[in-house]
């Protein structure tokens, strides 16, 4: 078989950072889409979380005010339970830096939570150690909100992000064709 000096090559890109790095010098208009894609895969999991946020306080001596003296359930500055600010905390970030942990830590997407009363219910009786606090809580063997929310559409999320994933690798692989004839 003659050899026409044409290389075949194949595009294999690893991860989302790098797919979006490489669509940027291609296309910018797709990069921007695959950001989008990738938002919206989150924003499925931001809205199963709201729904997980119970309407009623999740034990009867949790306030509907923040605590102002030390002689209350949980002390001086317990969160009040509010739950339409519980579920307006749940956020979605495309920002370059993690702002859930408030680290320089890179990250593509995220959701997230800064509530504090949204933290101690998702993360309150983790050990299953019963004690007076979270002897009244479900137990959960994840989060209750965040954990249970992502559980409920992660097949949805990863078929999302898959499709805009191969829909990147393609538009990059044509320009590779494009470019080595």
């Amino acid at each position: 078989m003659a050899s026409t000096g044409a290389l075949d090559v194949k595009v294999a890109v690893v991860g989302v950072r790098d797919t979006i790095r490489a669509l940027k010098q291609i296309d910018p208009v797709s990069a921007k889409l695959l950001r989008k894609e990738l938002s919206d895969a989150a924003r499925l999991i931001s809205a199963s979380a709201r729904k997980r946020v119970p309407m009623v306080r999740p034990m009867s001596g949790w306030r509907n005010v923040w605590a102002m003296n030390g002689r209350v359930r949980g002390g001086q500055g317990w969160p009040a339970w509010y739950t339409s600010e519980l579920k307006q905390a749940i956020k979605v970030s495309t920002a370059a830096t993690d702002r859930a942990r408030s680290t320089k830590a890179r990250t593509t997407v995220a959701v997230y939570t800064q509530n504090p009363a949204a933290n101690i219910f998702e993360f309150a009786k983790m050990n299953h150690t019963p004690n007076r606090f979270s002897g009244r809580l479900p137990s959960y063997m994840g989060g209750r909100i965040m954990w249970a929310g992502n559980d409920a559409v992660a097949n949805q999320v990863n078929q999302k992000i898959n499709d805009a994933l191969v829909a990147a690798q393609t538009i990059i692989q044509s320009d590779v064709n494009v470019a080595k004839v």
